[in-house]
Order: C-alpha cells, then sequence, then structure tokens
C-alpha cells in the first residue's frame, strides 16, 4: 500500500513538473513586438520629436526588429473636440490597432514619439493580462481631460484616457479601461490642479521625485509582485531631473536621477514579468545623451532576429 502511495505521489509530481515546463515553454515562446510610432502631433508642432526619434531608432533597428508604424505625416490637422490634431490622432490609433489585430503580440516595446501613442499598446496588453501593473515614469499626470487641458494637446491627456474618461471617439478605440489601482505614478511634479484633483479621487499610488531615494523598496510596496506579475513601465525621458538630463520636450527640474531611473528599471526587469514598455519624448538634433537613451532599452527583452 506504501509503494502505491508513492506510486501515486511520484505521477503527480512527474504531472506538475510537465506543467511547469510547458509554462516554461509558453513563456520562451512569447510573441514580442517592437513598434517604432513617431508620432509628433500629440505635442503640437513637435516635428523634432520625430526628427530626435528617428537617431534612436538608427542605433536599435540592428538590435530590435522593429515594426513601423507610418504615422499619418501631415504637420497638423484640424482641432476638434477640444483636441489639438485630432484627425491625426485617430489615424495613428487605427494604423497602430491595425498591426496589432494582425499580428497579436503577447508583449509590446515601443519607440516614440509622442506620449499619445500609448492609448494602443497599453489597452491592448491590459485586455490580455489580469492584473497589468502600470509604472508611469513622467514629470506630468498626463490626466487631464480634452476639457481640462490647457494646451489641448493629446499628449497630456492618454493615462486619463486609458483610465476611461476623454473623448469618446477615442474611449471606444482602446481595447480596455486601466483599474486606477493598478497605476503607480513615479516622478510626477508638474500637475494641473484637475490632474491634482482626478489623483486624489481615485486614490491613485504616486511616489514624487522627493521619495524616488529607495524605489526598489517603494514599488514592490505598491504594487505587490505577487499580484502585479506583469507590468507595462511608461517612460518620458523629462521624469529625470533637467538639470542632469535636459534633451527632452518638456524639460523640468527637481526630477528623478538618471541613476535611480536605471537602478529602479534593473529591478523591475528581475522582479517582474515585463510584458510592455515606451521609451518616448527625446529632443535632441545633434544625439546629445544619446548613448544614456540607449542603456534604457536594456530592459527590453533582445530576440534573435
Amino acid at each position: 500500500m506504501a509503494s502505491e502511495d508513492k506510486r501515486k505521489e511520484q505521477n503527480l509530481i512527474n504531472k506538475l513538473l510537465k506543467i511547469q515546463n510547458i509554462e516554461k515553454r509558453c513563456i520562451n515562446f512569447m510573441k514580442t513586438s517592437y513598434l517604432y510610432f513617431p508620432q509628433w502631433q500629440g505635442a503640437g508642432s513637435a516635428y523634432i520629436i520625430k526628427s530626435s526619434a528617428d537617431l534612436i531608432y538608427n542605433v536599435l533597428k540592428g538590435k530590435f526588429d522593429f515594426t513601423h508604424l507610418n504615422p499619418d505625416e501631415s504637420e497638423k490637422s484640424e482641432t476638434k473636440n477640444q483636441i489639438n490634431n485630432y484627425s491625426i490622432i485617430l489615424n495613428n490609433l487605427n494604423t497602430a490597432k491595425n498591426i496589432l489585430n494582425e499580428t497579436k503580440p503577447d508583449k509590446i516595446f515601443s519607440l516614440g514619439g509622442d506620449c499619445g501613442i500609448e492609448i494602443a499598446p497599453v489597452s491592448y496588453l491590459n485586455n490580455i493580462y489580469e492584473n497589468l501593473g502600470v509604472i508611469w515614469f513622467d514629470a506630468h499626470g498626463d490626466l487631464n481631460t480634452p476639457e481640462s487641458s490647457p494646451g489641448k494637446n493629446f499628449h497630456g491627456m492618454p493615462l486619463r484616457t486609458l483610465l476611461g474618461e476623454g473623448d469618446k471617439t477615442i474611449l471606444n478605440l482602446a481595447y480596455s479601461e486601466l483599474n486606477p489601482e493598478n497605476v503607480l505614478l513615479i516622478g510626477q511634479r508638474d500637475l494641473d490642479e484637475p490632474e491634482i484633483k482626478f489623483i486624489k479621487d481615485k486614490n491613485i499610488k504616486m511616489i514624487i521625485p522627493s521619495d524616488t531615494q529607495e524605489l526598489t523598496e517603494s514599488i514592490p510596496k505598491l504594487l505587490n509582485p505577487e499580484k502585479y506579475k506583469y507590468l507595462y513601465i511608461h517612460l518620458d525621458l523629462d521624469v529625470i531631473d533637467s538639470d542632469e538630463f535636459s534633451t527632452v520636450y518638456y524639460p523640468s527640474r527637481n526630477g528623478i536621477s538618471y541613476k535611480k531611473l536605471v537602478e529602479s528599471l534593473e529591478f523591475m526587469s528581475k522582479t517582474y514579468e515585463i510584458a510592455g514598455g515606451s521609451l518616448l519624448e527625446y529632443c535632441s538634433l545633434s544625439g546629445e545623451n544619446l548613448d544614456r537613451v540607449i542603456k534604457l532599452t536594456d530592459f527590453w527583452p533582445e530576440l534573435s532576429r
């Protein structure tokens, strides 16, 4: 009888090992998409964002197998529904969705471009992962609605849109809606009053720059890896203190240090499964700080071409 129990126990162990191996294989064969999405019109007439993104792309295209989204090249379009360049934003969003619908990736890493490119990749991944954690590294909240936005540029609205508030047409194009509980803001210091109120009303977690000395301790406390196994990391380079790193579209002082940012990215890549991320709003026609920007893609998984 004892030998029979032992045999059953061994059979169970063998089955569990098989399941574990299958899970490992699934992870290894996850389909990853690298998107080059140099939209600039979400920031107004900021063509420098596109030209600067081209510099990054030319360095990284040999490392990552990018899909080029070929966004609308129009300089500008009408302001509609209180959003500048409205038709361009919609056209680019539909282009991104068409690519994701066709390729059906499991992970998405995007090189931009302005922050407005986040609607398709973030809402897509949130639709396929339960409890996707979203880290929003940014000097700004990106939490305005078209009505509350002072400048009416869409790159100040994407996170609010992803959280289910904003232009109805754009909301209907999103794959899903984020839960405020799943969002962690890091580095914000230039916030509009409506954004501050929204953060308080929704009880959104935030680590302000003065509290970023121990990010590797704070992040897992606020987004427990046991609950939030998968992460999306939004990275607007203006999160970095402008005294140290000013090659961004909206430089802002009193941000986090480049060193702390790198440390936190390295920590998260070891602690969580990174489902996706972005690198956004670099601005330098001369390539200043380009090597430091490239370093920030080290947490993107490098796959064979």
